[in-house]
């Protein structure tokens, strides 16, 4: 539906208003009237659209024609303008797009002004759209071809930016491949050969000519027939395939690991298979499991001659509140069943006497050893069985150290003295004092710093 045509109607004389106003309604406008310029004035900012104005020139107030028509087409360029009054108008005020009439008029002369304003305004409105929309249409064509530059100078520059990144990551590439030690061959899916570095050459015949060949046509340095079957089982299973392999002469031995090649997008493109050197780290294996069954021969030595002494050998740790070893005698003296072979914890403390004095746990020759790292010299007491009784001994002890001198435990002799006593010949038998001593002098002088270390 049309809008009907806005008209601003400002007469001082009511009935005019009321009579113009009617008659253009029935005309088929919209009428607003004002009653003179200054209410005008308040009500021009207030129209959200205004198609002409039949303004009075001379009327009370502060506000006249002239100057709501100039304040109108302040608004609104071209508005059309009627002026009306019953005096001349001034000279020098008639505008473009303007009529006047003088009163009194007749309806019919108001229609056929307006007609005539609004058909020449038509004219301009539609001269001046067609050359407005010309005009954005080349702005828009202008704003597009610059737009469209401006991409393509960004295009430009960001594939300068990404084929000089490109150079440079495959001189880094090339760089990396000629540089590294690692023999690597990378296959496309359909097994043929994509890359390879320079140190793969030592262990398959390869030229560059070898570039697109499948891997099942190059002979290799290795003891290895299953390179194609364990790459098509890579692909299939998407899963990494490990082995340890030997040259042909058996002199190196190498980890082989086969990966899939996995693209930017994580597309599965072939594999790759990369062989380690491992030849040190396979011997350092074996050295290292010769010491070790060494070590372990060694221990059980030193238990089997701790477990045929004929005196009870207590050894603690650098932490003499633990539990402390005792060999097969020692736990015998202790007065408990010593079938077990080696060494066996035993809880401490256990009760010694000096003549009628208990000595504290502090005292013990094991403890006191093990605490100052100084040594105990041999010296009579009681020891308490597990079951009350008590047996005389002759106990000493020397501190241990590891190889850098720190303190690493200590270790105690016992003798039971009332064995000596029931000696049927104690002349051969060196005196206890002395069978004491020497018993703790020697067995720290039969083991190795190791062997201490791991016994304690």
């Amino acid at each position: 539906m049309a809008h009907r045509p806005v008209l601003l109607v400002v007469e001082d004389e009511p009935l005019v208003k009321d009579s113009l106003a009617l008659g253009l309604e029935d005309a088929g406008f919209e009428v607003i009237a004002a009653e003179s310029g200054d209410e005008a004035s308040y009500i021009l900012p207030r129209m959200r659209r205004i198609d002409l104005l039949l303004t009075d020139i001379r009327m009370p107030g502060k506000i006249n024609g002239w100057a709501l028509a100039d304040m109108a087409r302040s608004r609104r360029p071209n508005l059309p303008v009627i002026y009306t009054s019953g005096f001349s108008p001034q000279q020098g005020r008639d505008v473009e797009g303007s009529i006047f009439l003088p009163k009194p008029y007749r309806i019919g002369e108001i229609l056929n002004a307006i007609e005539e304003l609004m058909s020449g305004n038509e004219k301009m409105s539609s001269i001046n759209e067609e050359l407005s929309s010309a005009n954005e249409e080349l702005e828009v064509s202008k704003e597009k071809l610059q737009s469209l530059n401006e991409e393509l100078l960004t295009v430009n520059a960001g594939l300068k930016e990404r084929v000089a990144e490109l150079s440079r990551t495959n001189s880094d590439i090339i760089s990396l491949l000629k540089s590294t030690q690692f023999a690597t061959v990378c296959l496309d899916q359909k097994l043929t050969i994509k890359h390879f570095t320079p140190a793969a050459r030592d262990l398959f015949y390869l030229a560059e000519s070898d570039v697109g060949r499948p891997i099942s046509q190059i002979r290799s340095r290795l003891r290895l027939d299953s390179v194609q079957k364990d790459a098509k089982r890579v692909l299939r299973t998407l899963g990494a395939v490990e082995a340890q392999i030997e040259s042909d002469d058996g002199a190196k031995r190498y980890l082989m690991r086969i990966l899939p090649y996995r693209t930017l997008g994580n597309v599965v493109a072939g594999v790759v298979i990369t062989f380690v050197d491992v030849t040190p780290v396979t011997a350092a294996e074996a050295e290292i499991f010769s010491l070790v069954r060494d070590l372990r021969n060694r221990v059980e030595t030193m238990e089997r001659i701790l477990d045929l002494l004929p005196a009870g050998v207590f050894i603690a740790g650098n932490d003499p509140m633990q539990h402390v070893q005792v060999n097969r005698y020692g736990i015998r003296l202790l007065g408990e069943k010593g079938d077990q072979k080696g060494p066996r914890d035993v809880p401490v403390p256990y009760r010694l006497f000096d003549h009628d004095r208990e000595l504290a746990f502090w005292e013990q020759p094991l403890q006191r050893a093990a605490l100052t790292g100084r040594a105990v010299p041999a010296m009579e007491g009681r020891l308490v069985r597990r079951d009350g009784r008590s047996v005389d001994v002759m106990m000493a002890a020397e501190p241990l150290f590891d190889e850098l001198g720190a303190p690493l435990g200590a270790i105690a002799a016992f003798i039971d003295m009332s064995e000596r006593d029931r000696a049927e010949k104690p002349a051969d038998v060196p005196a206890s004092s002395e069978r004491a001593s020497g018993l703790s002098r020697a067995l720290p002088d039969q083991m190795g710093s190791s062997d201490r270390k791991g016994i304690a």
